[in-house]
């Protein structure tokens, strides 16, 4: 059987089947032999997942605590079945059903051969966990400027009274929303979630055709985003 992956996802992707890696030419066309009339391919993007702070959720909307964006690339696995050559698309599978979390990946579209066993699985997941936790702890939740608060009153006062109000302020706007979005990361950043809500977007993808579920990112967008990845690497 000769497999043709046609990739019209406009992402850089390889591709892994029988343990050998494959990446695309420059026209996006794979061609992949065997002898058996099933292929178990794994699908994956050439960038990983990222986290960085969002500089104008900084400025307009901090107090809320959705400071970073983090970037879910997943690995996308599937089974195809064909008693004959065949074609498979792959389109791109991407949604935000929260602004600080950009899930990414691919979906396989062919009509002549059937797709099954298709599984997500995050990315990168153990170092944009450890970054997200540093940005939101050490950076967003202002715990450091506490701790010094409470040092210079320490040192500079006697009134310990007179330090309650701003570190409690502090606290309250910064640090408990920071908190807060670790947990959110914990329930939305993790294989099973992301498998169920990519699995529900490609069904979504083939029955409508369309080739992501939110809109393109500008390209100044594009353009912060390789700063910001640069500046916390």
């Amino acid at each position: 059987m000769r497999i043709k992956i046609v990739n019209e996802s406009n992402q850089s992707a390889f591709v892994i089947f029988n343990s050998a890696e494959y990446t695309f030419d420059r026209s996006n066309i794979l061609y992949i032999e065997t002898e058996d009339t099933f292929a178990d391919i794994i699908v994956k993007k050439s960038t990983p997942s990222s986290v960085h702070i969002n500089i104008l959720d900084l400025l307009l909307g901090m107090l809320i605590g959705n400071g970073s964006v983090t970037n879910v690339n997943c690995d996308y696995s599937f089974r195809l079945e064909c008693d004959d050559n065949c074609q498979i698309i792959l389109k791109e599978n991407r949604l935000s059903p929260k602004e600080q979390f950009v899930y990414s990946s691919f979906c396989a579209v062919s009509d002549s051969a059937e797709i099954s066993d298709e599984n997500y699985s995050v990315n990168n997941y153990k170092k944009i966990r450890r970054k997200h936790t540093f940005i939101h702890l050490f950076l967003l939740s202002a715990l450091p400027l506490e701790v010094l608060l409470v040092l210079f009153f320490l040192i500079f006062t006697d009134n310990y009274l007179t330090m309650i109000v701003p570190v409690l302020l502090i606290f309250l706007l910064f640090t408990v929303p920071s908190l807060k979005q670790l947990k959110v990361f914990k329930h939305r950043v993790n294989n099973e979630y992301a498998n169920q809500i990519l699995t529900e977007q490609c069904t979504v993808l083939r029955s409508s055709d369309s080739s992501s579920a939110i809109p393109n990112e500008s390209k100044f967008d594009n353009f912060i985003v390789r700063i910001l990845n640069k500046m916390f690497k």
